[in-house]
């Protein structure tokens, strides 16, 4: 059976609560086994990433992100600088 995959955005600053909702979203979606596409800005990308490393689920996780994989060209937006 295909997993189906879900993106996942949001705002680039989310307050505490958010990031506790978006943890428990994630928490959901990954259980169901379903794959999480997502980006690597600040904000909700950062919650939704933080989230799938804290259930060790990186392997339903896919990162598009417009540098480098040692986060050449990444900006202040970025989750990888800060």
């Amino acid at each position: 059976m295909e997993k189906k995959a879900v993106m996942v955005c949001g705002s680039r600053s989310v307050s505490a609560s958010a990031g506790h909702l978006i943890g428990q979203v994630v928490s959901g979606l990954l259980a169901e086994g379903r794959i999480l596409v997502v980006g690597c800005a600040t904000g909700a990308d950062e919650a939704v990433l933080s989230a799938a490393l804290s259930a060790g689920c990186v392997s339903q996780v896919r990162v598009y992100a417009a540098f480098g994989p040692d986060g050449l060209g990444a900006c202040r937006w970025s989750a990888v600088s800060s």
